[in-house]
């Protein structure tokens, strides 16, 4: 992958396990990679799309269990390091709504579709 003033790196999140840890892990490395790469845009977040059982770890409902690893998505979110988007499909078929979770999640209809649109986008998995 090309990496310069011109052509600077989007990436996205590889989430394979659906957990609490492999979800901390890949915020970790996600703040790492913005910090590390002095050509990443600053208006350019690693986009995290759920559309799995990770969904449910951020649930006001679980925060308490999953406290550490929100709270760190709010904060690398509030700093626009990463955008985490959580698929409508998989709310609507787990019986949950957007009042279920915090104000720094946004949405889409499909997250696989989302997956697809961000990779024909230029967007390289991490």
């Amino acid at each position: 992958m090309q990496s310069n003033s011109l052509l600077s790196p989007r990436y996205q999140a590889n989430i394979e396990l659906h957990s609490a840890a492999e979800l901390e892990r890949l915020l970790q490395e996600a703040e790492r990679l913005v910090l590390e790469n002095k050509v990443y845009p600053r208006r350019e977040p690693v986009a995290f799309v759920l559309k799995g059982p990770e969904v449910a770890l951020f649930t006001r409902a679980n925060y308490e269990a999953n406290r550490s690893m929100v709270d760190l998505a709010a904060r690398l979110a509030a700093f626009e390091v990463v955008d985490l988007k959580v698929c409508e499909s998989w709310l609507s078929s787990h019986r949950l709504t957007r009042a279920d979770f915090p104000a720094f999640i946004d949405y889409v209809t499909d997250g696989h579709h989302e997956v697809q649109r961000l990779q024909s986008s230029g967007y390289a998995f991490f």
